[in-house]
């Protein structure tokens, strides 16, 4: 199974940016985001931003 890259959270939110996502909220270290979809939002994405500091892998949803 390949690697998956290794990224910061300002790496994550550029990317997301791209796929018209918006950050509507920061509390702290932590940016939410999400994007309209048709008639409704979608569900909020949230993203730790660190500085320059890469994510740790997760195992989640």
């Amino acid at each position: 199974m390949p690697r998956l890259p290794r990224v910061s959270g300002k790496q994550v939110i550029r990317a997301l940016r791209k796929k018209e996502y918006e950050v509507f909220n920061i509390r702290g270290s932590h940016h939410y985001l999400h994007r309209w979809e048709g008639d409704r939002w979608s569900p909020i994405v949230t993203v730790p931003v660190h500085g320059n500091k890469i994510l740790k892998l997760t195992s989640g949803c």
